[in-house]
């Protein structure tokens, strides 16, 4: 049974943090989705101090790869980085291309276009972050004949078996792959034992992935876990705390106004918002049904990176400041 743990700000979770690593001290490992949350989770375990000597561990998924590939033996496998993964993939397109000159006539036009190389690497990285095998896309979308020749489907599939068949001759790896392998070296008895006597903290997922899911499953087998997970107070979504705590049911209650603002297009829609913020700051405008506002600093606006700059566009011309 898994400790899940939740909270909306994970600052919420210093003093757990902090007895965690004086209860376990290097024996208790803590997981974290990148290398930039590491200074965040160490500030946080430390009560907001600083380390003198021995530091927790704080690793990320490539860390516990590499640590449990060396615990097995068997040592890491050299992780190609993503150039090299678009260059892999540019030339096993190629080849099939090259090689399948009669079949030329009968492809979809698609495959010839230029951006068709990047939609096929995402496709595949999709593919390995689920932990899915060329063997299993077959079962799951063709019948006993395979997917017909020259179909999207037969060119998903001989390219996907073609790019893990370049990773296995040159005993190379895709970082998507990274939490199946460590889930490969976990059939070691030595890395079994070794892992057995750590205690896994993974902290800050809102979601994993298929093969993430996989190998949580394979550590909560042979040691403790513990989850610290953000709460997003949605019952429908199918987030990390449904993933590993399927008993988990009762949800904190989202008690939040919501405010619905209409608009014709992305710039009327950003206008529209700067216009009402502004109003909203001097007690009119329609916003004022959420409560009231002490400064421009109680408001936070999130878009897309492709919007920014209309956002900021509209927030100077009704002089709101931002940072």
């Amino acid at each position: 049974m898994p400790i899940v743990e939740t909270y909306y700000n994970i600052s919420e979770k210093e003093e757990r943090l902090s007895r965690l690593y004086k209860d376990g001290g290097n024996k208790t490992v803590f997981i974290v989705p990148s290398g930039l949350d590491k200074d965040a989770i160490l500030h946080l375990i430390s009560r907001r101090g600083s380390f003198f000597g021995a530091r927790p561990v704080v690793w990320t998924w490539s860390d516990l790869y590499r640590e449990v590939s060396q615990m097995s033996q068997r040592g890491p496998k050299r992780v190609i980085d993503p150039p090299d993964h678009d260059l892999i993939i540019s030339y096993i397109l190629s080849k099939f291309l090259e090689e399948e000159a009669d079949l030329r006539k009968d492809l979809p036009e698609g495959v010839f276009h230029s951006g068709f190389s990047e939609v096929l690497g995402n496709n595949i990285r999709e593919l390995l972050t689920e932990d899915i095998t060329p063997e299993e896309l077959r079962e799951r979308l063709f019948n006993e004949n395979g997917p017909p020749e020259a179909s999207p489907g037969y060119i998903l599939l001989r390219l996907y078996s073609d790019y893990l068949a370049y990773l296995k001759e040159n005993d190379i790896a895709d970082s998507a792959q990274i939490a199946s392998l460590t889930g490969e070296c976990l059939y070691s008895e030595a890395s079994v034992k070794a892992v057995s006597d750590l205690t896994f903290v993974l902290v800050g997922f809102l979601t994993f992935t298929g093969s993430q899911s996989k190998l949580i499953k394979k550590l909560q087998k042979i040691t403790k876990t513990i989850f610290l997970l953000p709460e997003t107070g949605l019952d429908l979504l199918h987030d990390s705390i449904v993933q590993v705590g399927a008993e988990y049911r009762k949800r904190p209650k989202w008690n939040s106004k919501i405010f619905e603002l209409k608009a014709g297009d992305f710039q009327m829609q950003f206008d529209a918002i700067a216009r009402e913020t502004a109003l909203w700051a001097h007690g009119t405008g329609a916003f004022t049904a959420l409560g009231a506002i002490d400064d421009f600093g109680d408001i936070g606006i999130m878009v897309t990176t492709q919007h920014l700059s209309l956002i900021e566009n509209s927030l100077q011309r009704y002089k709101i400041p931002f940072n």
